[in-house]
């Protein structure tokens, strides 16, 4: 019977895989459109603690995730295979992928300001056949009127990439239901598996509900977090910065420069806790390219590579 229901479990598992591609998660229409410069966010694949759940949920949620928040307009998210390709030359550790002591390290490499981890604990489907008269063929397949519910959880962790400090620690859940009839495969044990996931089934909708929620909490946590971008170089009074057209950069903006001090550490826990900051001048973007842009100095002067570049 175990075996059973562990079979059943990974079907479900891989028919929730198929549908993330196809599942898409809108923003709200309440939010208000964004136009200011966009902040780096990169996203972990979630950890699954959810018993006999397929493991790659967790980059189906985290897909999901991405998809969301770029649709939003305020971020610049991470490519995945950049990000995997750095966690597997770090070799950082399956359960604990993030941690106080790697989390500015991977931040700093991606050039990042908020690293996003979450959870999947919970993730659940039950169907309830009842007969209406429905045709059963072969006992294999066969239609009645089903009630299906829905349950997912989810835990959701912000690091701040700087420091590798948690700046948010949360959780979300969502539940849906329906009543209907349906045309379905009929497992060995009797259960009805249905013809694929969608955002039209409750595993679907409470799903996308449970992502909307997450990203409601990333986008607000995330309008305290001031935009920040460096200095790639400085050459022949040019500023190079790494942040460009895809952050929403445009030429005619003025910035504002700062100097790096002393990192400083806590003495208790030997966690960074940041650095001073010392003004430093205003540079102008004169070109902005996709990634980077080019800017001339308009106030001060010694500025260089890491100099840290702010709104004003």
């Amino acid at each position: 019977m175990a075996k059973k229901i562990l079979n059943e479990f990974t079907i479900l598992s891989l028919v929730f895989l198929i549908g993330c591609a196809q599942a898409q998660v809108k923003p709200s229409k309440e939010r208000a459109q964004y136009k200011g410069p966009k902040k780096r966010i990169a996203v972990m694949d979630f950890e699954v603690k959810v018993p006999h759940a397929h493991w790659k949920i967790g980059s189906g949620m985290a897909e999901m995730l991405i998809t969301a928040l770029h649709e939003t307009g305020e971020f610049v998210l991470l490519e995945r295979k950049e990000l995997l390709d750095i966690i597997k030359e770090q070799d950082l550790g399956e359960s604990e992928r993030v941690r106080k002591e790697t989390a500015a390290r991977i931040g700093e490499m991606l050039g990042a300001q908020v690293l996003v981890r979450g959870a999947l604990t919970e993730f659940e489907e039950k169907v309830v056949r009842g007969a209406v008269g429905g045709v059963l063929l072969k006992k294999k397949a066969g239609a009645g009127l089903t009630t299906t519910s829905a349950h997912i959880a989810c835990d959701l962790r912000m690091y701040d990439a700087t420091t590798g400090v948690i700046m948010e620690a949360t959780s979300e859940e969502a539940k849906a239901s329906s009543v209907g009839v349906a045309l379905a495969g009929v497992l060995k044990s009797g259960n009805i598996l249905g013809g694929g996931f969608s955002t039209k089934t409750p595993l679907g909708k409470a799903t996308r509900e449970c992502i909307e929620k997450i990203v409601g909490r990333i986008v607000g946590r995330m309008a305290t977090v001031p935009w920040q971008a460096k200095i790639v170089k400085v050459s022949a009074g040019d500023v190079y910065i790494n942040a460009g057209a895809n952050a929403g950069i445009k030429k005619g903006e003025v910035f504002q420069v700062y100097r790096i001090g002393e990192e400083l550490i806590d003495p208790d826990t030997g966690l960074s806790l940041g650095a001073e900051l010392t003004y430093g001048g205003k540079i102008e973007i004169r070109k902005a390219e996709e990634k980077f842009a080019v800017a001339t100095i308009l106030e001060g002067a010694g500025f260089q590579r890491g100099d840290v570049v702010r709104m004003p």
